[in-house]
């Protein structure tokens, strides 16, 4: 887990340990009141399938929930990842519909919940996790920090192509890989 920690602030991304689920539930909402990042949308997948009931409080939009889900909307998008990668400090995701990619991608802030039982080391262990979800027909996305460029004059700007900040929550635990 050190490698994966020292990547992700490589990277420009912000690591919280989360010793159990409870606690991320309070990181969460301190990013949520502390920033103003709302409205907050949170997607509810098999690696997080729920939050708290405070907490789904102050999302205002929550897909299966909210009939005003619009993901182009939200300024802080929350999901679990389905893996991390130590050697490159990376989020994988793997998506079935467009609206699971776009909250990775269109918020200012993206906030990944990823479980310890799902850091592998390296790109070449998720191979075989990477071919399965692309026979299933799902997307993958692999997330390194927030988005990053440079003009031609070199001036680095974040947050053009993607989110301008990343928070990589890793919460002790969690699903067994399969």
């Amino acid at each position: 887990m050190e490698l994966f920690w020292e990547r992700l602030r490589e990277n420009g991304s912000i690591p919280i340990y989360c010793p159990k689920v409870e606690d991320m539930y309070s990181v969460v909402e301190k990013i949520i009141s502390d920033i103003n990042y709302s409205p907050a949308a949170f997607y509810p997948r098999d690696v997080l399938p729920t939050l708290s009931p405070r907490l789904l409080q102050m999302f205002g939009m929550v897909w299966g929930r909210s009939d005003s889900f619009d993901v182009r909307r939200a300024r802080l998008g929350l999901m679990g990842v389905d893996f991390g990668v130590a050697e490159t400090g990376s989020l994988v995701l793997f998506t079935s519909n467009t609206v699971e990619r776009l909250l990775s991608c269109l918020p200012e802030v993206f906030v990944g919940v990823v479980y310890t039982s799902r850091l592998l080391p390296d790109l070449a262990s998720t191979l075989g996790y990477v071919s399965q979800a692309l026979k299933g027909g799902r997307c993958v996305s692999i997330i390194t920090g927030p988005s990053q460029t440079a003009d031609i004059e070199q001036r680095f700007v974040r947050g053009v192509h993607g989110p301008r900040q990343v928070y990589v929550l890793v919460v002790e635990g969690g699903p067994a890989i399969q």
